[in-house]
């Protein structure tokens, strides 16, 4: 099967290249040219909002100073990602994945069928996602007898 192009092509790896440790254990970090996908994006994934503040408050007061009745609440604002396992999405591309799909194939005789290498599935993340935010609350009062 004849190939053209790169096959890497807009293939971009997070962080601003293999850690040393990764040397010995990853086996695209010797492949010549896996280098220049390290584009500078943020290591983890995400570039850090600093002004997500999420405060929490809470109380608890007894009105009548008995133990036996308390009025107890809470406030809290919580962030999250929509997808959380950033460096897991970008492992399952190319250069550290690779898959061969089978095309034409029968239960038969799978290997009848025919290969194609590339394009394989891709991972995405689009990074201009604002973070999500749940904002919550709560008020009781709890009596014993």
């Amino acid at each position: 099967m004849l190939t053209t192009g790169d096959p890497y092509n807009g293939i971009v790896i997070f962080g601003s290249g293999f850690p040393d440790r990764a040397k010995g254990r990853i086996p695209a970090v010797d492949v010549a040219g896996v280098d220049r996908l390290f584009v500078g994006l943020p290591r983890g994934g995400a570039r850090t909002d600093f002004g997500n503040w999420g405060p929490r408050v809470s109380f608890a007061y007894d009105p009548r100073a008995n133990g036996k009745t308390a009025v107890r609440g809470g406030f809290g604002i919580f962030y999250d990602r929509i997808q959380s396992d950033f460096l897991g999405a970008s492992s399952n591309n190319p250069p550290f994945a690779s898959s061969a799909n089978i095309f034409d194939g029968n239960m038969d005789n799978p290997g009848g069928g025919v290969q194609r290498n590339f394009p394989v599935n891709l991972s995405g993340i689009f990074l201009g996602l604002r973070t999500p935010r749940v904002v919550t609350y709560n008020l009781a009062r709890i009596s014993h007898k």
